[in-house]
């Protein structure tokens, strides 16, 4: 579990890959805001046991281009896990489960920045 707000303001983020944690432990559950105004941050990686959150991950993550989600099933969460109008980021997700992420309630906030992983 990675706590509310554990990375806020961390500027010299560029990027992050949450799947490499494994090794001290299954990272499954992210909560609310995380990686806020991350000002830096250009790509995040969230692994295939990502499963829930509670709020926008990447709140004010103004340069943020890509998020890739391996999680076969739309993780769970309250809101998208970034606000359309403030970031520019495309979502990539397995592509079996574009259709799945697009007619989630939540996920599809979010369709037209949705794609298969490349």
């Amino acid at each position: 579990t990675i706590g509310n707000g554990s990375f806020v303001g961390c500027y010299n983020l560029h990027s992050i890959r949450l799947d490499a944690i494994r090794t001290i432990g299954r990272v499954d559950t992210y909560y609310g805001q995380a990686f806020e105004n991350c000002s830096n941050l250009e790509s995040a990686w969230l692994g295939p046991f990502f499963e829930s959150y509670v709020e926008d991950l990447f709140s004010i993550c103004h340069n943020l281009r890509s998020v890739t989600c391996e999680a076969i099933n739309p993780p769970f969460g309250y809101f998208p896990i970034f606000v359309l109008d403030y970031v520019p980021a495309l979502v990539y997700v397995p592509a079996e489960s574009v259709d799945a992420y697009k007619n989630d309630e939540v996920w599809g906030q979010l369709k037209t920045r949705i794609r298969a992983i490349p």
